[in-house]
């Protein structure tokens, strides 16, 4: 539990009037002499459905309901919300910056998620009962959003800081170079678990029953999950560059890599079809292998990291792709550092979990997976 929260309630909903209810029109009803299926109900779906499933359709609409999209059906609640995310960037910002603490981080949280509850039941959201018993579906979607958030400040921060070591047009985009900063993976965990600290904190002050969080990774929430996971997002097939995004980094780690492109609509010959199958092209004895942004067939790649005495060590190499389906490496094929420290034999083990391949490969080779040459 973190310092400095209050374990007594943090938010208490309004008083409300609920005699519209005592006094509603009472519902009769009739008992039919007849079975389920001569009545014409589903009893798979409304009577035989097992609990857990039951459950689990409960909780996921009753969550929806605290999405952005269905905010929109209040105007002011909307408004409120769109004001409480603004507030939420910053300090996210704020904390990246290195202005908050983690404790302060998980501070602020609870304090917008408050807020945020305050605004629900001001606005009669999401139904004219206010927020009521829907606290917990709330707080839960509103963890997992400004998680998503901090996740992705952190992948934009180390993105804009990668652009620096661009060879060429610095503003090519993210399908032709990677860059990784192991400082942000380390930054956005400590900041994760600042926020579940608090929320966890929240619940248990608010007494709310059962509150458990989701299982980002075994639902395929990979914005939601990690630095990791989030900087190699699936759902863009040119961002593959983990074999596991559970792989802890080393401390004080970078990694750059870029592959060359062809910005002009040009035919290039990348090899011979010999028996139904592509024979890349040897380069020729004259031709320049140093890395070329301009040449889909030529790709570049380095890391560094701090020692244990504060020494930055570089490795660096170029490389030269057949433009196949061969075009898929483990980085430890071109990068290793020397030596048998445990420091250099944990930065060697991370190179080996990432991956180099050349320009659009998984847009040309979408089905090829994790298959790659080491």
């Amino acid at each position: 539990m973190m310092e400095g929260i209050s374990n007594t309630k943090p938010f208490v909903p309004k008083p409300r009037d609920y005699s519209f209810i005592k006094d509603a029109p009472r519902v009769e009803l009739t008992r039919l002499n007849c079975t389920a299926e001569e009545a014409g109900l589903d009893v798979d779906k409304y009577i035989a459905m097992p609990y857990e499933e039951w459950k689990r359709e409960w909780e996921e609409r009753s969550e929806a309901q605290f999405r952005e999209f269905y905010m929109h059906q209040n105007e002011g609640m909307y408004a409120d919300y769109k004001r409480i995310q603004a507030e939420c960037k910053a300090t996210i910002n704020d904390y990246f910056d290195g202005n908050l603490s983690d404790e302060e981080l998980g501070e602020m949280f609870q304090k917008h998620l408050v807020n945020y509850l305050e605004a629900c039941d001001n606005n009669d959201y999401p139904t004219p009962l206010g927020i009521g018993g829907e606290i917990k579906y709330a707080a839960k979607v509103f963890y997992s959003e400004f998680r998503r958030e901090l996740l992705a400040a952190a992948v934009q921060r180390n993105n804009e800081e990668g652009r620096q070591y661009i060879v060429g047009n610095r503003d090519e985009p993210l399908d032709a170079w990677k860059y990784y900063n192991s400082d942000y993976y380390y930054k956005s965990e400590s900041g994760i678990a600042a926020l579940t600290d608090s929320v966890m904190n929240f619940a248990e002050a608010m007494e709310l029953e059962d509150f458990k969080l989701k299982d980002y990774k075994a639902e395929g929430l990979y914005l939601y999950y990690n630095f990791n996971s989030a900087l190699a997002n699936p759902f863009q097939l040119d961002q593959k560059i983990f074999d596991d995004w559970d792989t802890v980094p080393p401390k004080d780690f970078q990694w750059f890599s870029q592959s060359g492109r062809s910005t002009e609509m040009s035919v290039t010959l990348h090899g011979w079809i010999v028996d139904g199958v592509l024979q890349p092209l040897e380069p020729t004895p004259k031709e320049d292998l140093s890395f070329d942004p301009t040449n889909p067939r030529r790709g570049t790649t380095w890391a560094a990291y701090l020692d244990e005495n504060g020494e930055r060590h570089f490795v660096s190499q170029d490389i030269v792709f057949d433009y196949t389906e061969k075009d898929l490496f483990k980085v430890s094929k071109f990068l290793q550092f020397g030596g048998d420290s445990p420091r250099v034999n944990e930065v060697n083990r991370f190179l080996d979990n990432l991956k180099v391949y050349s320009h659009n490969y998984y847009l040309r080779y979408p089905m090829t997976g994790f298959s790659v040459n080491a």
